[in-house]
């Protein structure tokens, strides 16, 4: 094995930590953790964490030693030397009896117990991967790389079973369908059956892939470049630090020791000339100045929220979180947000059905009139009504939906401008915060919170992408 596989391991063991630690939205001063599922994770500059909403407003008190973000339905938290679970009513779900902890990610959330031995556990606490590994890294696209007592990794499923063996000197995470692999010949990308599907015929120190790409590190000529799924060199071996695109743009650290953007042709597009940086997210970037302050820049590199904050987290849900004089400031996205049609199929009740739906930041969004009027007649039906006076949507549980003409009808092909939705909504009565947008004069709702709150199921086939929406069972967190 070349010598070079040993620090190339020890780079992406590195990665690896990173990478735990940003999947679990740690408070950290490096950076904010960014919302999650309407709640930020916040300390108090003395070691104690707890959340606010999107107002600023203390909602699970600060009482942890440390605090994940929340993802599907229930937050990592450590009390002393242990962590748990907690929902967002800051009940504890899963009791602090581990040594480490993971946000949930496919329904399942990484663990390690006191003997340092790694497992997986779902949302009941139940433990579904046996603590027998070294290491497990979080499941994506229905695999988990996991490394055995003899320091091989290889692949299991949700069940546990070893689907791709133990033949690595180590492993990423599947992203877009490949995952690095070391083997005795150097690093390659393999596919979800074990298949070789591109191996360099020069050192290599390869990351995961992201919007098609992924940076490459070429030890020969000690510089990283981008390749696509073919192998393929897109952008030149002559960078110093990139990282994954997002949004279109990479975000490096240049040969200046400055901050900027490339572009997908490994143009600068955002000169190298900030202290620090975050990626894109929702059409903005954090950055910092020499005086160590941040602020906001477009992807024309406009500074959008002025540079006057003592740190800053990126933006997610249409917000993100500030420090400023040692206290949190909850920020809104200004940015108009960019609407994708929802090109996948939707099934209700089994049936197919054609929706005017959107993709926003990751999320589908449905118009919550064609929602109402899809389910009218079956044992989740819910009325949607307007009260222009006061500026509110009241939705009653249980109630017919009443028609009132355009259900049903698309908005054209093509990307939409979306802005969220100012008005106040009512559910039953009680004032509710859902996460909705306006989009040429109608109001789509995230899919998953319509189905939460008026409990049917909403389920994800990412294979053969399919949404199926279920009156006949629950909601339940996404799995």
């Amino acid at each position: 094995m070349r010598n070079s596989k040993k620090i190339a391991s020890v780079c992406l063991a590195v990665a690896m930590i990173f990478s735990l630690i940003a999947g679990m939205g740690l408070v950290a001063s490096a950076e904010l953790a960014p919302i999650g599922e309407g709640l930020f994770a916040v300390d108090n500059n003395y070691g104690a964490y707890g959340y606010i909403d999107k107002n600023g407003t203390v909602v699970i008190q600060l009482e942890y030693d440390n605090a994940g973000s929340f993802s599907e339905g229930l937050a990592c938290v450590r009390k002393g030397d242990n962590w748990g679970y907690i929902d967002q009513s800051g009940a504890v779900v899963i009791s602090f009896t581990y040594d480490y902890a993971d946000s949930f990610s496919e329904g399942l959330a990484v663990v390690r117990n006191s003997s340092y031995n790694w497992g997986a556990i779902d949302r009941t606490g139940a433990v579904v991967i046996p603590f027998e590994y070294n290491s497990v890294l979080p499941f994506s696209e229905g695999l988990a790389a996991v490394e055995n007592d003899d320091g091989q990794w290889g692949f299991i499923d949700k069940t546990g079973a070893v689907v791709i063996p133990f033949d690595y000197g180590y492993a990423l995470s599947f992203s877009e369908g490949l995952a690095a692999v070391l083997t005795d010949d150097g690093y390659c990308y393999i596919d979800k059956t074990g298949n070789v599907m591109i191996s360099f015929d020069y050192t290599a120190i390869p990351f995961s892939f992201s919007e098609g790409l992924a940076h490459v590190y070429n030890d020969e000529v000690e510089c990283t470049g981008f390749i696509d799924k073919t192998g393929a060199v897109v952008i030149p071996f002559e960078h110093y630090g990139p990282e994954p695109f997002s949004e279109g743009l990479s975000r490096e650290y240049a040969f200046n020791g400055r901050y900027g953007f490339i572009d997908k042709t490994g143009d600068f597009v955002i000169s190298r000339e900030y202290a620090s940086a975050l990626d894109f997210s929702e059409g903005l970037a954090a950055v910092s100045n020499n005086d160590g302050k941040w602020g906001y820049i477009d992807k024309t590199g406009k500074v959008v929220i002025p540079m006057i904050y003592d740190d800053a987290g990126s933006f997610k849900e249409g917000y993100a979180i500030g420090m400023v004089d040692g206290g949190y400031v909850v920020l809104t996205n200004p940015l108009p947000h960019i609407a994708t049609p929802t090109t996948s199929t939707v099934l209700v009740n089994g049936k197919q059905v054609a929706f005017d739906a959107y993709n926003i930041g990751g999320n589908n969004y449905f118009k919550l009139r064609d929602l109402a009027y899809v389910l009218n007649g079956t044992e989740k039906q819910f009325s949607v009504a307007w009260d222009g006076a006061s500026n509110a949507i009241t939705l009653a549980s249980g109630s017919a939906y009443a028609a009132v003409g355009g259900e049903m009808t698309g908005k054209g092909d093509g990307e939409k401008s979306a802005k969220p939705t100012t008005s106040k909504i009512l559910k039953d009565g009680s004032a509710a915060d859902f996460t909705a947008y306006n989009i040429q004069d109608n109001n789509y709702f995230k899919l998953r919170d319509i189905g939460e709150a008026f409990d049917f199921a909403v389920e994800w086939d990412g294979v053969n992408k399919v949404i199926s929406i279920d009156t006949s069972k629950g909601y339940t967190p996404e799995a």
